[in-house]
């Protein structure tokens, strides 16, 4: 009770920076400060802070009561302008061949920070936004969509009345998703853009080696190919001659007219170890289709999207064998 009394007790609706808006819900917090209805506050949300419109003061303490001890406290000089200060940046710097092999002592930053232009004309630098968590318009969002989804694990749909509130609650949620999703490609987009631009640059630097890689593992799989072909060859051809000198024996009561002679069979080395590195050749067996209609069903896989833009176009009318087609509603929503 003597804490409750050198605090205020003082209700919040958070409020959302991207949609203008603010919560449904309200959320009961402790000030050390004395709040007016109206006050823009920056108030603890979990592990992080939110901002927050002030909606009733003076809150009695009986309706705090039940859980009074998990109340968390609005700290001193947290009354702010409704100018936000900006979500965490960092700097990230990528230079391609750096004379000090792409390391930024802090010494080198802090002596170039000064002049911009130098600084630009040596690095690439990317400022992005890497901690939404500590965004408060993000907060406030994550905030507002625990209320919403407190508000439809309580809704029960009984009577007409109660569609027209659902159908503005789903209308607030597409809102909100809409709003999430604005956000998310504000932190993801320019991180993207600049991984793809290092990606495409590490790719033209390993293009001639993959190229190389290539073409010496084409010309050892051609020349190790050949070789096989020429063991099988020779192989027989002496088989051949070791027919056709058995056959001459049946007819010469066991006797040749001459030895057979064979040819050297070279055999083709499985495997090429230097001091380097070693190289063989690994059977891989894969397939191509000759005859579709031949192929077992097992086989064969159903053509998704030739099936979905034939249903949406013929609906139920022309009916395919094998095929149940029905109609599974969906409840669409067009938020004003």
């Amino acid at each position: 009770m003597t804490i409750n009394r050198l605090r205020n007790i003082v209700k919040v609706r958070y409020f959302s920076e991207t949609t203008g808006e603010l919560s449904a819900r309200e959320y009961t917090y402790y000030s050390v400060e004395p709040l007016k209805v109206g006050d823009i506050a920056i108030v603890p949300v979990r592990d992080s802070t939110g901002k927050a419109k002030v909606s009733a003061v003076n809150v009695p303490e009986a309706e705090i009561a039940a859980f009074a001890d998990k109340v968390k406290t609005i700290p001193a000089d947290s009354k702010v302008e409704s100018k936000e200060n900006p979500p965490e940046l960092s700097a990230v710097g990528a230079e391609l061949f750096p004379d000090n092999g792409g390391c930024v002592e802090p010494e080198e930053h802090e002596a170039e920070s000064h002049n911009l232009d130098l600084l630009l004309s040596r690095k690439a630098v990317a400022i992005v936004n890497i901690s939404p968590e500590h965004d408060q318009a993000v907060t406030a969002l994550y905030q507002e969509s625990l209320s919403i989804l407190a508000h439809a694990e309580a809704l029960a749909i009984t009577k007409p009345e109660d569609m027209k509130l659902a159908t503005d609650d789903i209308s607030l949620i597409s809102k909100v998703q809409k709003a999430i999703e604005a956000k998310r490609k504000e932190y993801v987009n320019p991180i993207r853009q600049h991984l793809d631009a290092i990606n495409a640059a590490f790719k033209d630097f390993t293009a001639p080696l993959n190229k190389a890689d290539t073409i010496t593992r084409e010309k050892i799989k051609t020349y190790n190919l050949d070789q096989q072909r020429k063991q099988r060859e020779q192989e027989q051809i002496n088989n051949l001659r070791m027919e056709a000198a058995q056959k001459e024996a049946a007819l010469n009561q066991g006797e040749l007219s001459e030895p057979v002679q064979l040819v050297e069979v070279v055999a083709s080395p499985k495997k090429v170890v230097t001091d380097l590195g070693s190289a063989a050749m690994r059977d891989n067996w894969t397939y191509q289709v000759t005859d579709f209609k031949l192929v077992p069903d097992e086989y064969k896989i159903v053509n998704a999207s030739a099936l979905n833009a034939f249903i949406k176009s013929n609906k139920d009318t022309r009916p395919i064998p094998g095929v149940r087609i029905y109609n599974d509603p969906v409840v669409v929503v067009r938020p004003k």
